[in-house]
């Protein structure tokens, strides 16, 4: 597939919503490879349907399954397994490696991961002796056809680094995707992709919030494209009654929406990332509609956003501010108060003229 295809826009919204958006790349990176060693595959049903995807890499003869996604309402219908077995006729003389989350009996998840252990045998895989660690993770290795080494494996990847550049997958991650850790300051030119995403993030908030988000926007830094902002997504949801979304919290909270402030009347503050480890990709600001606080952000996006010079003195004192205060969030964010307060004013003036 690629971006020509009828049906791009439906593997683009399933690669986003089944795959964390901290391990995700931006699609581009693969569309614009031309080392031929990238394979974007779509999977359909009998009568034509997209059902599914799966993201392939290819060197000697080995293949890694990068990203694999059955669309949520066919998963355990089968439908997971005949991608499989596509997949081994699409590469009939290739060894495809496959990674899983080794099983452990004091892993919360063990029974996801014997889970999805039993599905790859099932399906011809056999485990390996390979283990990897990844974002404080191990992962066993399995193979759909003969053995798999160590060296074979670290040789793979050593053969991507030499063609795309050192550390292959951790630039690539870095350079489209979005999040950071908390209490540090990073600042990034805007990424195009940081509007799809958001958008994303706008239509599940509306989905999961219906008859009591009044109106949901992406605003923040990230939202201004002509200056660098710390990547992470800014999205304001405008509501009435605040009850109304603590009683959501759970349901929140499984979609990645983790509650981590009440300072109501100001806001109801939520994060998305890997909390877990303090990586922060989005922060949700729950307001009341109408009041100070949701004109206030919309208000400075717009203003920013039609007032280049005042947007590009707001962009050199974050960049001052970041270099003295990159690893003190709190003093960053101080520094930048009495600008964004006159900024503020000077917006809402605007608006009202």
């Amino acid at each position: 597939m690629n971006a020509a295809s009828p049906d791009w826009p439906e593997f683009r919204r399933l690669y986003r919503s089944a795959f964390p958006i901290q391990e995700r790349i931006c699609l581009d990176v693969y569309l614009e490879d031309h080392t031929g060693t990238l394979d974007i595959l779509g999977f359909y049903d009998a009568a034509g349907v997209f059902c599914g995807l799966a993201i392939m890499m290819s060197y000697g003869d080995l293949t890694q399954i990068l990203f694999f996604a059955i669309e949520e309402e066919l998963r355990g219908k089968g439908y997971g397994s005949a991608a499989v077995q596509a997949m081994l006729a699409y590469y009939p003389s290739q060894r495809i490696m496959a990674d899983v989350e080794e099983p452990s009996e004091t892993s919360l998840n063990n029974g996801e991961r014997l889970s999805r252990l039993r599905f790859y045998q099932k399906n011809g895989f056999l485990r390996t002796p390979v283990r990897l660690g990844w974002e404080g993770e191990r992962y066993e290795m399995l193979i759909s056809r003969g053995e798999l080494t160590d060296a074979e494996y670290s040789g793979f990847w050593r053969r991507a680094a030499e063609e795309r550049g050192k550390g292959f997958e951790v630039m690539e991650y870095d350079k489209y995707s979005i999040g950071l850790k908390r209490f540090t300051v990073r600042l990034v030119e805007h990424v195009p992709e940081w509007d799809i995403m958001a958008e994303d993030t706008v239509r599940t908030i509306k989905k999961m919030l219906p008859g009591i988000a009044v109106d949901v926007q992406h605003v923040g830094s990230t939202a201004v494209p002509s200056i660098k902002a710390k990547p992470i997504l800014d999205i304001a949801v405008g509501i009435r009654d605040p009850q109304e979304v603590l009683d959501k919290t759970a349901e929140l909270a499984a979609c990645q929406f983790i509650l981590r402030k009440i300072e109501w009347p100001r806001e109801l503050l939520f994060s998305s990332g890997d909390i877990g480890n303090d990586f922060i990709t989005h922060h949700i600001h729950v307001v009341e509609y109408g009041t100070a606080e949701w004109n206030n952000y919309l208000n400075l996006r717009d203003y920013l956003n039609t007032h280049k010079e005042a947007a590009r003195e707001y962009e050199a004192l974050k960049t001052a501010l970041c270099e003295e205060f990159k690893d003190n969030r709190s003093a960053y964010t101080q520094g930048k108060s009495g600008r964004i307060a006159k900024l503020l004013e000077a917006a809402a003036e605007w608006r009202n003229s």
